[in-house]
């Protein structure tokens, strides 16, 4: 993958958003395959009615809130969990094809699949003899 490809749009430590629950920029890992960029997210707490991915202008954008539950009839009585808000955006390049990108969430782990435009993929050449 080339650095111009799919650069961080905005990279920040965990901070405080208007409602106090601090932000924070997930960990991502991305790979690339001839067919796509394979961007990997670890949003730990965050279920999809949650999550927000979004394409615009060039940008890939993820926001979710992640919030700790207590068990049904139960009280926290402590809490080492830093849990909040998740905040992340990319610059996509002009490889990847915005309106075809799918996602799925599982077990707080978001799976981006970024297709690249077709004018971009390797292609054979046939030759004849």
């Amino acid at each position: 993958m080339n650095e111009k490809t799919m650069q961080t749009k905005k990279e920040s430590a965990p901070t405080a958003a208007a409602d106090s629950q601090p932000v924070f920029a997930p960990e991502v890992d991305v790979a690339e395959t001839t067919e796509a960029l394979i961007l990997t997210a670890n949003l730990p707490g965050v279920d999809a009615s949650s999550l927000t991915v979004e394409t615009a202008n060039g940008v890939l954008s993820i926001e979710a809130t992640a919030a700790l539950v207590d068990p049904e009839g139960a009280q926290s009585v402590r809490r080492e969990f830093a849990l909040g808000r998740f905040r992340r955006s990319f610059e996509l390049g002009e490889q990847v094809e915005a309106g075809a990108v799918t996602a799925k969430l599982s077990h707080g782990v978001l799976r981006l699949v970024l297709p690249k435009r077709a004018e971009v993929k390797p292609r054979r050449v046939a030759v004849e003899a």
